[in-house]
């Protein structure tokens, strides 16, 4: 199969509502607007908007009828731009229809505690609940998707059965979603985990077509568990810009999968998107700057300066590579000159700061080798790929202008 051949890719942002919901600090609503402005503008097709949801429950979603409100917003929605609500209830689907909203999500738990706790019900009066919805959104013509949560481990019950979700997938497509979601609400998937689990779910006849996966990045393996699962046959994928997010009911779940990260992985491979990764990295940044935070992706994009000879040889090894924030890799490097060798981290080298743009590469590449210096442009050739947790691709070539 040639890269031409290769299928491509949609992504789901999930950044203005499931990446922005769990953070306590107040954000104002022209921030979000500013960030859903700015999302479109790469060129991703679906940006889930904000869930209409009581403020008392997750107070930083008070202002989803602001959002859904905003003349811009309602412009900017349409044939080449889907924007999905989270509506858990009957009255929060009125209000969506009261704004014009096209598309809803609804969303049930396969497992029993995680029910309870994120929205008070047992897993059959979710799923009850989210028929009923789903049921009337679509006489009023609106599209419906769905979501899975805690599809490998419950907080509070343990490991997931997979008949558990395979039950919850068939009745959210009864009920009339045209997708379905799959969520590892803590992050804990692993490689072979996603592969029986959809494996699972192709065998008992669930079309993979009408399958999405939704990976938190908790322990570092988000991405490797989207590139399994788009090797099984998944080509929807939900992510969150900055990799911002987390579950306020689920304890441990933190950020999702970075979008950029995502982006970056599938570009590299010579699989579309349809979305400009340039502009990308640069709303994470600019959304992380409003918040305050690091960014959570390390597809950052560094603006390098040598001041080592042209002729310098550089390498990094993945035992001198150690874990200094959340998917961020700290790479020393081995500065091989005439008085010896010389260990120095990467802003030593280049002289860069983390503000000003400190280089970081994607946890897939903890290996380089061979730099090349010419002129103003900087060439890395990466050596081997490591071991089966590196995301399954071997980037080709990375070129870094000053």
């Amino acid at each position: 199969m040639t890269v031409q051949d290769l299928p491509t890719v949609r992504i789901v942002e999930v950044g203005p509502r499931d990446g922005l919901q769990n953070i306590r600090d107040y954000i104002p609503t022209p921030t979000k607007l500013e960030l859903i402005r700015r999302l479109k503008e790469t060129g991703l097709g679906t940006i889930e908007l904000t869930s209409i949801v009581s403020p008392r429950i997750i107070p930083q979603l008070a202002d989803s009828r602001e959002v859904l409100g905003d003349e811009e917003v309602r412009r900017m929605g349409g044939k080449d731009l889907r924007f999905p609500v989270l509506v858990p209830t009957v009255r929060a689907l009125e209000i969506a229809v009261q704004y014009g909203v096209k598309e809803i999500a609804v969303f049930i738990s396969a497992t029993e505690g995680f029910s309870k706790a994120n929205i008070n019900c047992s897993v059959e009066q979710g799923i009850e609940r989210a028929r009923n919805v789903a049921s009337l959104a679509l006489k009023s013509n609106i599209a419906v998707r769905g979501y899975v949560s805690c599809l490998f481990l419950d907080p509070y019950d343990g490991p997931t059965q997979p008949a558990s979700v395979l039950r919850c997938v068939k009745e959210l497509l009864d009920a009339g979603c045209y997708e379905v979601s799959l969520g590892d609400t803590l992050g804990v998937a692993s490689l072979s985990n996603v592969r029986s689990l959809i494996s699972f779910l192709f065998d008992n006849d669930i079309p993979r077509e009408k399958l999405a996966g939704h990976f938190h990045d908790i322990y570092g393996q988000a991405a490797a568990n989207v590139w399994e699962a788009y090797n099984c046959g998944l080509r929807v994928f939900d992510s969150s810009i900055a990799g911002l997010g987390g579950c306020p009911f689920a304890p441990g779940a933190k950020g999702n999968v970075a979008t950029e990260d995502l982006v970056y992985m599938f570009h590299n491979a010579g699989i579309d998107t349809g979305v400009n990764l340039s502009k990308l990295v640069d709303t994470g940044v600019w959304i992380s700057e409003q918040l305050t935070k690091a960014t959570g992706s390390c597809a950052r994009i560094g603006r390098v300066s040598f001041t080592e000879s042209q002729d310098a040889e550089l390498k990094v090894t993945a035992s001198k590579a150690r874990i200094i924030a959340p998917r961020a890799l700290h790479h020393e490097i081995t500065r091989h000159q005439s008085s010896g060798i010389t260990v120095c981290k990467y802003k030593e080298v280049f002289g860069v700061s983390e503000s000003a743009g400190y280089l970081q590469l994607p946890a897939t590449i903890a290996l380089l080798s061979g730099l090349k210096a010419s002129g103003q442009t900087a060439v890395f050739s990466p050596g081997s790929p490591l071991e089966s947790h590196t995301f399954y691709y071997t980037l080709t070539l990375l070129t870094f202008r000053i």
